[in-house]
């Protein structure tokens, strides 16, 4: 069960995972998919994507361009434990500890 405790409305901590900034997560990415036995075609594909370009830009390290749903289902398939939660207009990182 995840446990939600809001500071001063302006950070949240869940137990059991780290907030971490988009460079960070990002980093965790390209090691997953390093270590990863698909190649981005084979994302595309399980995603159902209809091209690997959705997948490159997913890896991008100036910001977030692809939806939530398509990163969430690459670190899924990748077994990066972690979710993006909306929070006052921006996205938080967050990865399991």
């Amino acid at each position: 069960m995840i446990f939600l405790f809001i500071y001063f409305a302006s950070m949240i901590e869940i137990q059991g995972y780290n907030k971490v900034n988009y460079q960070k997560f990002q980093i965790e990415m390209d090691s997953r998919f390093a270590n990863c036995e698909l190649s981005e075609l084979e994302l595309a594909v399980k995603l159902r994507l209809k091209s690997t370009a959705t997948i490159k830009n997913a890896f991008r390290k100036d910001n977030q361009i692809v939806s939530d749903e398509v990163m969430t289902g690459i670190m899924e398939l990748m077994d990066l434990r972690g979710f993006i939660l909306w929070f006052n207009g921006e996205r938080n990182y967050y990865i399991k500890t």
